[in-house]
């Protein structure tokens, strides 16, 4: 196979600057081109009439061969202005207009502004340096758009396959049978940009000569028609629909505190600490939905889970069968004593933490320099099929409950009949999970059902250390290079999590990058421990 990606820019710029008294202006215009090609072609056969000779034409069978091709296009126009006051008071101001090829026409193009200032007001309190070494207070806004992908406007036409979930195969089949099908991702000629608002309020000081520092902002981020890939019903032919979901806003602090401990000649201890603490909220779904669903699961022809995005709520809520309790509260099994699914989903949670941050440790004694980093995150549950295999495997202690004997499920009942009204009576459960049951239980996530499989976010990790070493200036200057250092950094070396979740590193996700990568995994590898020995020499 073989692929070809072609990149073309183009950037014209002009520029003016002019200082006056006490006054610095800077004024920029441009326009951009930013053009993105790309060609992948891909033949194999699957048998070789002669071993070890590798060529297409080497089969009893025609090779299977494909081809995909995608350009897209951005023009941009832009320009700034920046204005400075005796380098104390800032303010500028910036604009953007783009036309995107990967939207509809009519709404191809998006313009989006932005506003900064700044006052370095600690330049007016020049007796308070000691104390007050800097001081700064900042405020801006700006907005910025966004396209789509390519090709979700109009239909476009996918080489057919098969796939039963275990085995896939693709078209062409022998004897030249093809087959093509209109993409099951359904088109929308209604998309519009993609546009995110932010403001943010911050101030940044600076005391006792930089041993303390505190770096403070309020914001406030809402997102406008975020364009998503919404599933649709499966009657209409197609799974999905790019869609322009609706409005989510995030608003929150964000924290930054430095503390210089210790500064000796010799040696020398900072510290730093970051803290977020966000709130988010769907404020309205497009097409006056009552809720969108951002994933599902429908697993071994049973499992149902569901990631929404619900109006007044965080964005992706999880919905998923849970036992099925009578009215004050038991547990109602089945004539073999395992738990009875509630036909109904029940929300259990959504995927947005409380907060997260990270605390970060600096030695220096000398030559010799230690740095290690603690990062934790606070609430938030994600999916996880590692956990709902390992209950079924039974390779996890849970599954040591009883000691794999069989046992009656506490405060549970069993239904034996019907009243006059329809409505069921229950008994007292007296029938115990026997040995042969026991793998269904655990199947089944215990008495969690489907919702078992959902695992708290929260975490404390200990993301890096590195310990390192510099050859002193006396050796140096006898050697021909100007620095040696050695270094050993270690990588995810702690994780601690919730002592109800030992089955997976809750960072890890198998469903991308953006914001479907929150829903969780879906049989992730292990997190890898690393230690690497580094070794730098400046000449």
């Amino acid at each position: 196979g073989s692929t070809n990606q072609m990149l073309l820019n183009s950037d014209v710029i002009l520029t003016y600057s002019r200082k006056f008294t006490n006054w610095d202006l800077n004024l920029m215009a441009g326009q951009s081109l930013n053009q993105r090609t790309a060609r992948g072609v891909s033949a194999s056969i699957r048998f070789l009439s002669i071993d070890n000779y590798f060529n297409l034409q080497n089969s009893d069978e025609p090779p299977n061969a494909s081809e995909a091709s995608v350009m897209t296009r951005l023009v941009g126009l832009y320009g700034s202005a920046d204005i400075a006051y005796k380098s104390m008071l800032f303010f500028s101001v910036s604009a953007r207009n783009e036309w995107s090829s990967t939207l509809p026409l009519a709404n191809n193009s998006y313009f989006f502004p932005g506003v900064n200032t700044g006052f370095i007001f600690s330049e007016l309190m020049p007796s308070l340096r000691q104390v007050l070494t800097y001081g700064k207070i900042r405020a801006s806004w700006a907005r910025v758009g966004n396209d789509a992908a390519p090709y979700l406007v109009y239909p476009i036409f996918t080489q057919g396959f098969h796939s039963d979930g275990f085995g896939y195969f693709s078209y062409p089949l022998y004897n030249g049978v093809n087959s093509y099908d209109i993409s099951d991702l359904m088109a929308n000629d209604k998309l519009k940009p993609e546009l995110t608002d932010e403001y943010e309020i911050g101030t940044d000081l600076r005391f006792f000569n930089n041993r303390f520092s505190v770096d403070f902002a309020w914001y406030n981020k809402s997102t406008t028609n975020l364009i998503w890939p919404a599933p649709v019903p499966y009657s209409s032919g197609y799974r999905r629909q790019m869609r322009n979901l609706g409005k989510i806003t995030n608003y929150g602090v964000e924290l930054l505190l430095g503390f210089s401990l210790i500064k000796r000649n010799h040696f020398n201890w900072d510290i730093s600490l970051n803290f977020t603490r966000n709130y988010n909220e769907l404020n309205y779904l497009n097409d006056q939905l009552e809720s969108a669903e951002l994933n599902a699961l429908r697993v071994d022809g049973g499992q149902q889970i569901s990631w929404l995005a619900i109006p007044g709520m965080p964005i992706g809520v999880f919905k998923a069968r849970g036992p099925k309790y009578t009215d004050d509260g038991k547990m109602v099994v089945d004539n073999q004593g395992l738990p009875i699914a509630d036909n109904e989903l029940v929300i259990y949670g959504n995927s947005q933490n409380k907060y997260y941050g990270g605390i970060s440790n600096s030695f220096q004694f000398k030559n010799i320099s230690l740095s290690f980093r603690f990062d934790f995150r606070e609430g938030g549950i994600m999916y996880s099929r590692t956990k709902d295999i390992t209950l079924w495997a039974g390779t996890v202690p849970a599954t040591l409950y009883n000691y794999r004997k069989p046992f009656i499920i506490p405060n549970s009942v069993v239904e034996i009949a019907e009243d006059e009204n329809g409505d069921p009576v229950y008994a007292e459960n007296s029938k115990p999970i026997d040995a042969v049951n026991i793998v269904n239980y655990w199947g089944n996530g215990g008495s969690g059902i489907d919702g078992a499989s959902l695992i708290d976010r929260s975490f404390v990790k200990l993301r890096e250390v590195v310990l390192s070493y510099s050859l002193p200036a006396s050796v140096i200057e006898k050697l021909p290079i100007e620095a040696l250092e050695f270094s050993v950094i270690g990588n995810n070396l702690l994780l601690f999590t919730p002592k109800n979740q030992t089955y997976i590193d809750p960072e890890m996700t198998t469903f991308g990058n953006d914001l479907l990568a929150d829903f969780g995994e879906y049989g992730a590898q292990p997190t890898t421990r690393s230690v690497v020995f580094n070794l730098r020499v400046s000449f």
